[in-house]
């Protein structure tokens, strides 16, 4: 019986040591396991820091070409603006003198003809000098 006993205990110490191997393993494995997954947590934070990186200079490189953009078409504006005033102001210059070659030529063709007497007189005064009514727009 004693034998039994002494086997018996032989066994159990055997299992209990296999128990510990087994649980020191696992427990091995379960380290490694969380030291990969602490790993990839460091990895993911790092990529996700210098994804928002990228994010942020990029968002000050859109923010800067869209305000340099801005300036631009403030500045053509700008000279829209300027050249539709100039472009009025050789319109309104045109007009005038088209005014002035009209009002020439009709002092001419009064002077070259001789005042006749009666109701012929008021026909030909009034009549048209030929050159038709100028366009000031020149569109």
């Amino acid at each position: 019986m004693l034998h039994l006993l002494m086997m018996r205990y032989s066994l159990l110490q055997g299992l209990h040591s296999q128990h510990e191997h087994l649980t020191a393993f696992f427990d091995s494995m379960d380290h490694k396991k969380q030291d990969a997954k602490n790993s990839m947590t460091k990895l993911y934070a790092m990529q996700l820091r210098d994804a928002n990186k990228t994010i942020e200079t990029l968002c000050d490189k859109v923010t800067r070409l869209r305000n340099i953009n801005q300036s631009k078409v403030t500045t053509l504006q700008e000279k829209v603006t300027e050249s539709k005033i100039e472009n009025q102001a050789l319109k309104s210059k045109v007009y005038l003198l088209q005014m002035r070659l009209e009002i020439y030529l009709a002092r001419m063709k009064f002077a070259s003809q001789v005042a006749p007497f009666g109701a012929l007189g008021t026909s030909l005064a009034t009549h048209p000098t030929g050159l038709g009514k100028m366009d000031p727009s020149l569109n």
